[in-house]
C-alpha cells in the first residue's frame, strides 16, 4: 500500500513532493520502531521505490520527463495522455517487481510485522477538524481533480500541460490555500536547474559537438536494440551517480544524434528514473536515508536488479510501444 500510494502522489505532485508527504504521514509509525527494525527499513525503501517509479508515469512526475518533452518541441509534441499510455503500464510493472523484491528480502522477518504491535506502539495524533480545515481540504482536492482532468483531456481542448499547471498553481494562491510566504518555499533551485538543463541541451545540439562525436563512433554499424540498451543503461547508471537532470541534458542530444527519433529522447528520460541503487541517485532516496536506519544494501541490491530489468524492458519494447502510441 505504501509503495503504490507514494507512486500515485508522485504522478501528480512530483516524486520529491510525494516522498516528503508520505514520509511525514509515516513518521509516527516509524518512530514506534527501532531504527534498524526490518519493517521500518522496508517501509522506507518502499517510499523511495514508489516515488522513483511513480515519477515515470506522467510528464510532471520528475524533471527528466519535462526535459525530454521540451527537447522535442516545437518539431514534435508529446501530449500528457500519450506519455501516460506508454509510461503508466511500465510504472505498474516496475512497482510490482519492486514490491516482490522487497517482500523476498524481508520474508524471514514476517513474524515481526504483527499489526497488533503496530497499533499498540504508534501514538494517536490529534487532528484539526474545524470547518476551515475541512473546507481547505475540499478546495484542494477540487483543484487537484480539475487539474488532472484537464491534463488527461489535453487532446480535446489542446491546452498545454504546462499552462494547466500554472493555472492550477494560481488557483491555489487565489483561493487562499497558499499565501505569499509560500512562494519563498518553492524549490526555485530545482526549477532553474531544469530550465538551465534544457538550455544547455539545445546549445550542445546547435553547436554541432554532438554530431561530430556521433560521426566518430560507428554507431550506425551496431544493432539498434543493442545500441539503445547501452544508451538506456548509461542514462540509468549516470543518474545513479549524479543528477538525473544533468544526465538527460547530456545524453538526449547525443542519443537522438545516434538514433534520430522522438522516441529516443523519451526512453533516455525514463531510463534516468531507473538509476536508483545509491543514496545520491534521487532526492527521494536521500530523504529516505535521512530518516536513519536504512542500510546500503537495502536499496542497492534491489535497486541494481530493477535498474537492469528496467533498461532491458525499455530497450527491447520501448520503441515498438511508442510507435503504437503514435510517437516515432
Amino acid at each position: 500500500l505504501i509503495v503504490f500510494t507514494t507512486a500515485f502522489f508522485s504522478m501528480w505532485l512530483s516524486n520529491i513532493a510525494a516522498a516528503a508527504l508520505v514520509l511525514a504521514c509515516l513518521r509516527p509509525v516509524l518512530h514506534a520502531f527501532d531504527d534498524h527494525h526490518m519493517l521500518r527499513r522496508t517501509l522506507l525503501i518502499g517510499v523511495a521505490l514508489g516515488a522513483d517509479f511513480g515519477g515515470i508515469a506522467t510528464p510532471i512526475g520528475t524533471g527528466p520527463n519535462g526535459i525530454a518533452i521540451a527537447s522535442l518541441e516545437p518539431g514534435f509534441h508529446v501530449s500528457f495522455v500519450e506519455w501516460m499510455i506508454f509510461a503508466f503500464p511500465l510504472t505498474i510493472g516496475m512497482l510490482a517487481l519492486g514490491y516482490l523484491m522487497l517482500l523476498f528480502r524481508s520474508r524471514s522477518k514476517a513474524k515481526e510485522w504483527a499489526v497488533a504491535d503496530i497499533q499498540r506502539e504508534v501514538p494517536t495524533a490529534a487532528g484539526d477538524d474545524d470547518n476551515r480545515s475541512v473546507l481547505g481540504q475540499r478546495a484542494f482536492f477540487l483543484i487537484l481533480t480539475v487539474t488532472v482532468a484537464l491534463w488527461l483531456s489535453e487532446p480535446l481542448h489542446k491546452i498545454p500541460a504546462a499552462v494547466i499547471a500554472i493555472a492550477s498553481a494560481a488557483s491555489l494562491f487565489l483561493s487562499g490555500l497558499l499565501k505569499k510566504k509560500d512562494i519563498l518555499r518553492i524549490d526555485w533551485s530545482t526549477l532553474l536547474l531544469i530550465a538551465g538543463g534544457i538550455t544547455l541541451g539545445r546549445l550542445l545540439e546547435q553547436s554541432g559537438i554532438v554530431r561530430e562525436f556521433s560521426a566518430i563512433v560507428p554507431f550506425s554499424e551496431m544493432n539498434v536494440t543493442a545500441t539503445l540498451f547501452v544508451i538506456c543503461f548509461a542514462s540509468a547508471m549516470l543518474s545513479a551517480l549524479m543528477s538525473n537532470t544533468a544526465t538527460v541534458v547530456i545524453l538526449i542530444p547525443l542519443a537522438t544524434a545516434i538514433i534520430p527519433a522522438p522516441s529516443t529522447a523519451i526512453l533516455v528520460a525514463i531510463s534516468a528514473s531507473f538509476g536508483i541503487p545509491f543514496v545520491i541517485a534521487t532526492p527521494p532516496n536521500a530523504m529516505v536515508f535521512g530518516e536513519r536506519g536504512v542500510k546500503f544494501g537495502d536499496l542497492f541490491w534491489p535497486g541494481m536488479g530493477l535498474m537492469i530489468i528496467g533498461c532491458l524492458i525499455v530497450s527491447l519494447t520501448g520503441r515498438a510501444v511508442l510507435h503504437f502510441v503514435g510517437i516515432p
